[in-house]
C-alpha cells in the first residue's frame, strides 16, 4: 500500500466552520481518478492506531432501531495490516446485544464539493448494515442533509445502495431518493471502491452528485433547477465523513447470529478526497 503524507494545514483549515481560511495549493496527483482533480486529503490507515487528528470514534447506541452499541475499543475499531477494521461482536453492552464501531470526521475533516472515495471490503451475514456516508455541518438531521455514498444490507447480499436525505425528503417521511447497484464479482468479502463526485454548477448552473463503484457511475442526482431552498437541496455546504457497521435496524433487518462464528468484519483500505484543480 502506497503511503502519502498530506500537509496538516489542509486538514485544519477545513475543519472549523463553513468558511475556512485559505489553504496552500495542493500538489497535483497523477494518480487522481478524476481528470482535473488533485488530492487534498487522505487516510491510508498505515499506522498502528486510529488517527484521532482526522477521526473520532463514537461511544453510543445506534439509531434507526439498530441493535448494536458503538464503542471505541480495539475489539470493535482498530488498525490492522494497513486497513481500518470495524468488527461487530455478539456481546451485551449499553443495553444492546451487540457491539460495533462508528467513526466520523466531524470538526476535523470537512469539505465542500470534490470527489471522495474509499476502498472497502464488506462483511457477510444477514443483519449486517455497513455504510460509508456524509452529514452536513450546518444544522441537525435531516435539515443538514445526508449523502449515503454506500450502504449494504446483508439480507440482500449482492446489492449496494446510495441515498440522499433532506429536510423535505428523508427516512422519517419515506420520501428520500435512493438507487441500487449490483457490482460485478459480488459485494461481501471482496474489495470495491465506492466514490462520490460532487460538482458545483455542473449542469446549467445547478449542482450534480454522481455515485460511483469501481470508477463506474452508478447513479446521478441533480439540484432542482434554480432551487436554493436548503430544505430541498442542502448539498452546497461543508460535509463530514462517517463510516460504520450497524447490526439490524430499519435496513439491516433480522440478525443471523451464526455469522459471528466466522467474524463480522468490515475493512477500509483508504479514504481519499480530491478537489478540482
Amino acid at each position: 500500500m502506497r503511503r502519502v503524507i498530506f500537509p496538516i494545514l489542509l486538514l485544519l483549515a477545513a475543519c472549523s466552520n463553513d468558511t475556512p481560511e485559505p489553504t496552500p495549493q495542493p500538489t497535483p496527483d497523477n494518480d487522481s481518478p478524476i481528470a482535473g482533480y488533485v488530492k487534498i486529503w487522505g487516510d491510508e490507515f498505515d499506522g498502528t492506531e486510529l488517527n484521532t487528528i482526522c477521526w473520532s470514534a463514537e461511544n453510543t447506541v445506534g439509531a434507526n432501531q439498530e441493535q448494536q452499541y458503538y464503542t471505541d475499543r480495539k475489539e470493535n475499531i482498530r488498525i490492522e495490516d494497513g486497513c481500518l477494521v470495524i468488527e461487530a461482536r455478539k456481546e451485551q453492552m449499553g443495553g444492546r446485544e451487540y457491539t460495533s464501531g462508528r467513526i466520523n470526521s466531524q470538526g476535523k475533516v470537512q469539505f465542500k464539493y470534490g470527489y471522495i472515495e474509499a476502498r472497502m471490503m464488506l462483511p457477510k451475514g444477514r443483519g449486517t448494515w455497513p455504510a460509508f456516508w456524509m452529514l452536513g455541518t450546518q444544522s441537525a438531521w435531516p435539515a443538514c442533509g445526508e449523502i449515503d455514498i454506500m450502504e449494504h444490507a446483508g439480507q440482500r447480499p449482492t446489492i449496494v445502495s446510495h441515498a440522499l436525505h433532506t429536510l423535505e425528503r428523508n427516512t422519517s417521511n419515506g420520501k428520500y431518493w435512493t438507487a441500487e447497484y449490483t457490482p460485478e464479482g459480488g459485494v461481501e468479502g471482496v474489495w470495491h471502491t465506492y466514490g462520490l463526485l460532487w460538482e458545483e454548477d455542473a449542469d446549467a448552473g445547478d449542482d450534480r452528485i454522481t455515485f460511483m463503484v469501481d470508477g463506474v457511475a452508478t447513479a446521478v442526482q441533480y439540484q432542482p433547477h434554480g432551487v436554493e431552498d436548503a430544505s430541498r437541496w442542502p448539498f452546497n455546504s461543508y460535509f463530514y465523513v462517517v463510516i460504520n457497521l450497524a447490526m439490524g435496524g430499519l435496513m439491516g433487518g433480522d440478525i443471523d447470529d451464526e455469522s459471528f462464528a466466522d467474524g463480522v468484519v468490515m475493512k477500509v483500505d483508504y479514504v481519499r478526497i480530491y478537489q478540482k484543480q
